[in-house]
């Protein structure tokens, strides 16, 4: 008599065990072939940034964010080239400005360079950050104080440059739909370290493009290591419409709103 009751747990286990295996985040390689940067093409884009404290102090004036995707030619190969520069602003005043130009292969997104340069306005202090990327040999060289520090790092697994400038833009050249979730490698943003970021498309939704009015979006929200974040993005270029972002090391809230 209690066979049927045993064979009820049974298929529920193995249901259960099914569901756990379809959600689980499918992992993402650099070369794999769902990574298709083909897709992207050359635009001009720029962004109004909001910044909250985690006491809902609001400056809605906080940096306003360009950024630009362009084709450009390095060692005789094309490249696409991804340039943002922020300038920084408080009570009306700019206090900073920094630009990332981060450069990569067009088909599978894999990194081949990234610059970063960050000048302060009060003490007119500037610093950079230099990567070369050769699958997994990283050159990294960090300039600042008047000092220059090199460093050369094997990486353990060929990792893409999310952390490092293409956030949201690499997600758009993945096959996104309802449900769809992956964890891919990126090298750090600080250091020539393999960090993952895990995201999910939790829907699809429309978002003020700014001179292109409404557009149709996925929404996709990322457990990245720097905390959450939520994107908005369009098959179309600019592809990033939107974006929200909760820093995990002092709680502000970074919003960007295309304009």
């Amino acid at each position: 008599m209690r066979r049927p009751l045993v064979l009820v747990f049974v298929l529920f286990a193995l249901v259960a065990c099914t569901a756990a295996e379809e959600s689980a985040p499918v992992q993402v390689h650099v070369g794999d072939s769902m990574v298709n940067g083909a897709v992207l093409k050359p635009y001009k884009n720029q962004w109004q940034v909001s910044v909250t404290t985690p006491a809902g102090k609001e400056n809605p004036d906080a940096a306003l964010w360009t950024d630009e995707l362009s084709f450009v030619k390095v060692d005789g190969h094309q490249c696409l080239q991804r340039t943002q520069v922020a300038t920084f602003k408080q009570n009306g005043q700019v206090v900073g400005k920094t630009t990332t130009i981060n450069v990569f292969d067009p088909k599978t997104m894999a990194p081949k360079l990234r610059s970063f340069t960050r000048h302060v306005e009060k003490t007119g202090a500037d610093d950079s950050t230099h990567i070369e990327f050769h699958d997994l040999e990283v050159h990294f060289e960090h300039s600042g104080d008047g000092k220059i520090d090199t460093e050369e790092v094997k990486l353990e697994t060929p990792a893409f440059d999310f952390y490092g400038g293409l956030y949201g833009l690499l997600l758009s050249t993945l096959p996104l739909k309802p449900g769809f979730s992956a964890t891919l490698p990126s090298v750090d943003e600080d250091a020539p370290t393999v960090s993952w970021v895990t995201f999910k498309v939790t829907g699809e939704d429309s978002a003020d493009a700014g001179p292109k009015g409404k557009v149709k979006v996925w929404v996709v929200e990322a457990d990245s290591r720097l905390g959450p974040m939520k994107f908005w993005l369009s098959l179309d270029a600019p592809y990033i419409i939107r974006l929200e972002y909760t820093a995990k090391d002092n709680g502000y809230t970074w919003k960007y709103q295309m304009v």
